[in-house]
């Protein structure tokens, strides 16, 4: 099962790049390919997948290489 490697609903995200670079914020949704995140602001934007740093996902590719290995 692969669903690891996609956005997810809830994930912790930091924004990498464009006018938010550096906030934090949650997913809201995936739409279309791109992805809503709710800012700690409360502001809520869209935004492409690689402007996005996506701490949840990183932490589950960890944990899949884990228990693979």
């Amino acid at each position: 099962e692969n669903n690891y490697v996609t956005h997810r609903p809830e994930d912790k995200v930091r924004i990498s790049s464009g006018d938010h670079k550096g906030q934090r914020g949650i997913v809201q949704s995936i739409v279309n390919g791109t992805i809503e995140v709710k800012l700690e602001s409360g502001e809520v934007i869209v935004l492409p997948p690689e402007y996005v740093t996506n701490f949840s996902l990183a932490a589950r590719k960890a944990w899949q290489t884990m228990r693979t290995s």
